[in-house]
């Protein structure tokens, strides 16, 4: 391992840092991207997965559902009459997950229903006819004390599980090996 930065602090800057630049520059579609495919990795790292796929009955989606409940805390904290509101016959969470993580992370395109917006601090998200808006700035928020927290949660020897299962998949991912 790198004795100059431990990994964990390592991957939490990048992420910070990436989606910074993104927020600071308006480049909102580039930040929600970005958050979406971190919170997919660190979904991983949270399950321990030392596999390329999860093994069933464990799927990607449960993976990324286990890990935001675990720790997004603001927008679990809705009322369940918004996080549990069918839309398009799905909840929000799994709306969050088809339309923002799966479209953007493989279509590069949120898929149809569903916004980004910038409308203040305020509200998490809107629901509108036949899909959601986010609150970019509110998720951003979110998406920052959940980096934090769960960097808490892997450095605290209380939380060992969390701690062994962010060891099992780095060491699987190779994350220790020296960098060129």
């Amino acid at each position: 391992m790198n004795s100059e930065e431990p990994f964990i602090d390592k991957m939490i800057r990048w992420m910070k840092h990436d989606v910074k630049v993104c927020m600071d520059n308006d480049a909102y579609v580039g930040a929600m991207k970005l958050m979406m495919n971190d919170i997919s990795a660190l979904a991983g790292f949270y399950a321990g997965r030392n596999t390329p796929k999860p093994s069933p009955p464990i799927t990607d989606e449960i993976e990324f559902m286990n890990f935001f409940d675990n720790y997004f805390k603001v927008l679990n904290a809705l009322p369940h009459s918004i996080i549990l509101k069918p839309v398009q016959g799905m909840k929000v969470i799994n709306l969050i997950y088809t339309h923002f993580r799966c479209g953007l992370i493989h279509e590069h395109l949120m898929k149809n229903g569903t916004a980004i917006d910038k409308r203040g601090d305020n509200e998490y998200l809107y629901l509108t006819q036949g899909g959601i808006t986010i609150n970019i700035n509110c998720l951003y928020n979110d998406y920052l004390k959940t980096l934090e927290e769960y960097y808490s949660d892997v450095k605290n020897k209380n939380k060992l599980n969390v701690q062994e299962n962010f060891i099992k998949r780095a060491e699987y991912l190779g994350a220790y090996q020296p960098y060129i």
